[in-house]
């Protein structure tokens, strides 16, 4: 690798994580500041998220894989970070007397320093050393594994150099972003995966196996650390370890993680969507204009979802549906000021990505495959199929089975329920988030078996080929939710 590749690849990785960095900064209430982690581990999603958005008008406006797009891109980070440190440089919390006392509190690595030596002090000390030495050690031996899963996959499984990796080296060889002109069909599917793929290839000087590589490892990374991070801030460091143990041990998440599959990007998603969900849940007040900023960026969150994958759109509709939901029940509340949660700047944050979204389905002529096969008397007649019901519930309890067992053996390793250690600005108002992310996650649950109720697809034949993978997007936020109060 030449110095010019070596300084292109470090320029990939660490703008998106820079900026995705000062965006979280910027729009996380100062009040609440959920710690250093947090922030490091949701960056890395958020800023290829919006380096891929970049990239799509870019590419749109010019119809064209401009070869200059390193230096527009570099440009257009640089201008996403230094709005973000001067919004927070010129917009003070009430507790900060100085603008620079309010970005030195937005770190908080401090206080999560001070939090995490007093509960390894006064926790039961064996366990917990045990535990987070099981979690290092189990740390490592995925990184080895993903590795070598790489080095012998470069190109990624089925899913990625049939789709992701493909698509990107066609528009990237070919030079023109002509979606509608792939020699494979699929044109609807979000571009998220290969506009980063192709702005990799692009810092580096040429086409590496490096690049996809890269990308799928800090997702797979990112979402076991933003799990620890997150329980870590809620429930303590006991508790973090164990959930993280379960998700390094859960052998079909790091199969498709290092397979390059655009469902741990997915599920990376989901786990940001429903730690934003739960803060939300238990704010304080609805006028707090902190409250907006995290609704800001939860919209933004689920735009990328769908951004990443078609199944996005239930976790859109699911957490919309379920806010206003709440809100109309608290209609008649004398405290409804206490509960009422922002929808519209939720639907704020999404409006740019699916306005992308939206761009890209109308420029394609091919509909999804799925919703392409429904007519009125086809689709009744596989919603009144009891046999289908049957079949997907079998097929269902046999996937779950891998993930429940495990967890329901490890939850005798686990403390008395305790109160939720929450930051401060944040208190607990009786499980409000915990079981709102409960019911999120049935809800996606079910929208996704009624998928294979309509599917004009071969039921078993797509059963056997994606429920695995869908039941990976929900598997860290299902660890998340569990352990919120465990």
């Amino acid at each position: 690798m030449t110095e010019a590749a070596l300084l292109g690849l470090l320029a990939y990785v660490a703008l998106p994580w820079l900026s995705g960095f000062m965006t979280v900064a910027a729009l996380w209430n100062r009040r609440f500041h959920p710690g250093l982690l947090v922030k490091f581990f949701m960056a890395p999603g958020i800023g290829y998220g919006l380096s891929s958005v970049f990239a799509y008008i870019w590419f749109s406006a010019f119809q064209v894989i401009r070869t200059d797009f390193p230096l527009e891109d570099v440009a257009f980070h640089g201008l996403l970070i230094g709005l973000c440190v001067l919004y927070l440089f010129t917009h003070n919390p009430p507790t900060a007397p100085t603008a620079t006392g309010s970005f030195a509190k937005q770190m908080g690595w401090a206080w999560r320093l001070r939090q995490l030596l007093q509960q390894l002090w006064h926790s039961q000390q064996r366990l917990t050393f045990v535990l987070i030495g099981l979690f290092v050690l189990q740390f490592f031996v995925l990184a080895i594994a993903s590795i070598n899963k790489s080095m012998d996959a470069p190109h990624g499984e089925w899913d990625a150099w049939q789709t992701w990796n493909y698509r990107a080296r066609v528009l990237y060889r070919g030079g023109n972003f002509a979606l509608n002109f792939l020699p494979y069909g699929h044109f609807d599917y979000p571009m998220l995966l290969p506009l980063n793929v192709i702005r990799g290839w692009q810092y580096m000087g040429g086409e590496t196996q490096l690049v996809p590589i890269l990308l799928g490892l800090t997702f797979l990374f990112a979402s076991i650390g933003l799990l620890f991070s997150v329980i870590v801030t809620f429930n303590g460091i006991r508790q973090a370890a164990l959930a993280g143990l379960m998700l390094l041990t859960t052998s079909r998440y790091l199969y498709w993680g290092a397979a390059q599959y655009a469902d741990v990007p997915m599920a990376y998603f989901v786990l940001c969507v429903c730690e934003l969900l739960y803060t939300l849940g238990q704010q304080q007040t609805l006028i707090d204009p902190f409250a907006a900023g995290r609704a800001l960026l939860l919209g933004l969150l689920l735009g990328l979802c769908l951004w990443t994958k078609n199944e996005g759109i239930f976790w859109l509709l699911a957490v919309l549906g379920l806010l206003l939901w709440h809100n109309l029940r608290q209609g008649g509340d004398s405290n409804r000021d206490l509960t009422a949660l922002p929808v519209a700047h939720v639907l704020l944050g999404a409006l740019p990505i699916l306005t992308v979204v939206f761009s890209l389905k109308m420029s394609v002529s091919e509909t999804n495959d799925v919703l392409a096969g429904q007519s009125f008397w086809a689709t009744g007649e596989r919603v009144l199929s009891l046999s289908r019901y049957a079949t997907i519930y079998y097929a269902g309890l046999g996937a779950l089975t891998g993930y429940f067992l495990w967890f329901f053996a490890v939850l005798v390793l686990m403390s008395q329920p305790r109160p939720t250690l929450l930051p401060n600005g944040l208190t607990q108002r009786h499980n409000l988030g915990q079981s709102r992310l409960m019911t999120l996650l049935i809800m996606v649950l079910l929208a996704y078996a009624f998928t294979f109720v309509i599917t004009p697809q071969p039921l078993q034949w797509h059963l056997e080929t994606s429920l695995d993978r869908l039941l990976i997007h929900l598997w860290p936020a299902f660890l998340f939710t569990a352990f919120l109060e465990c």
